[in-house]
């Protein structure tokens, strides 16, 4: 499990998306978060998405 204050860069970011994609797709039903925060974090998600390392399509 990658320890997310050891990445250092984007390009690690990146190749750990797989693994990080999960942990932000729950913040996303975070209610700690403001609506704003979540619609954030969720807009970054479909970001990487699109040029992610295996880029998924959009859903709907």
């Amino acid at each position: 499990m990658i320890k997310v204050n050891e990445i250092r860069d984007l390009f690690e970011f990146y190749q750990n998306w797989d693994e990080l994609r999960p942990m932000l797709e729950a913040l996303t039903r975070d209610p700690r978060l403001s609506e704003q925060e979540r619609r954030l974090v969720g807009q970054l998600i479909e970001l990487v998405d699109r040029v992610g390392p295996q880029a998924r399509p959009k859903d709907g």
